[in-house]
């Protein structure tokens, strides 16, 4: 218990500190004790002035004992919740400034001021905020009127480019993150033959798509066709991909090797002159006064040299 007294529990309850004077201070301490009131913290200033905390109930009794042994009660410091309590009652004004600000403080942290799109680079961000907009989540709204998951879903179902979708909440700013699909390049995927690079004579002929044109052995030009996209008529699949609409080609693909050969030609001159350091040097010192001059040493000697100074 004596944690309670010595610390928050007297604040609750809340505590005086009070100063006695008078002659024989000893006897009002003893007055004091037989009344049940105990002096906290005491300390005697002089032989006549003693500082001690007690409790709001207590300093009521001792007023009653000062009146009887001519000892004077003075306030020195109220404190504690009741004195705190008291205060702001008297300042009704303060208090309803003080409620008023923090339920404002709560209604602006409840309101959505800022969306932040991050991630998105091909799906336009105007169209991102539109739909995020259409289900609630726009500046100005509040947090209540929007659900993150609803938001994700529905750009997930109405963005085909956006693979993943998550809405973040930070106070009064919303992250939208999103990740973008992958699409493959059209070249890649595109109908399509395979054609000879260079002129060469075919060694290795290995398909995997297609119908092949040449074989081993054959000479083949620059831009030659060497595995066909177009499907035979006597393919089932021809048919299958008329009756859908779409024409008999597919994506050939096939690994061909062969023997090329390159031709070039270039001139070059009979003679070809480059310039080399030897490392040889000589130096030369030179002091100007006005117009007159000395030097030390010889000047260069040699027929291509550089100079610095």
């Amino acid at each position: 218990m004596v944690g309670l007294f010595g610390g928050s529990f007297w604040h609750w309850r809340g505590y005086v500190i009070i100063k006695i004077k008078g002659a024989r201070l000893e006897s009002f301490v003893n007055k004091a004790v037989a009344a049940g009131v105990t002096l906290h913290d005491t300390e005697r200033l002089s032989a006549h002035i003693m500082v001690a905390r007690v409790s709001v109930s207590a300093f009521r009794k001792l007023r009653g004992l000062s009146r009887s042994g001519h000892w004077r009660l003075s306030v020195l410091r109220r404190v504690g919740a009741p004195f705190l309590f008291f205060r702001l009652a008297r300042r009704k004004g303060l208090v309803a400034g003080g409620l008023a600000g923090l339920l404002l403080l709560y209604l602006l942290s409840s309101i959505v001021w800022f969306v932040e799109i991050k991630g998105a680079e091909q799906v336009p961000r105007d169209r991102i905020l539109a739909l995020a907009a259409a289900n609630g989540l726009k500046p100005g709204a509040l947090k209540s009127t929007f659900t993150g998951d609803v938001v994700e879903r529905q750009l997930l179902l109405t963005l085909d480019r956006l693979s993943w979708a998550y809405v973040e909440i930070r106070g009064t700013l919303v992250v939208i993150h999103v990740a973008e699909k992958v699409v493959p390049d059209r070249e890649l995927t595109a109908p399509g033959d395979i054609v000879a690079a260079f002129d060469g004579v075919i060694e290795d002929v290995i398909v995997m798509r297609g119908v092949p044109t040449v074989q081993e052995g054959d000479i083949v030009r620059a831009g030659q066709v060497l595995i066909s996209g177009l499907i035979p008529p006597t393919s089932s699949l021809h048919a299958e991909k008329l009756a859908n609409g779409e024409a008999p080609y597919i994506k050939a693909e096939g690994v061909l090797r062969a023997r090329v050969w390159h031709e070039g030609y270039a001139e070059a001159a009979l003679v070809h002159r480059e310039e080399a350091f030897t490392g040889k040097r000589t130096r030369q010192i030179r002091l100007t006064c006005g117009n007159r001059q000395w030097l030390w040493g010889t000047a260069s000697a040699y027929a291509t040299f550089t100079k610095s100074e």
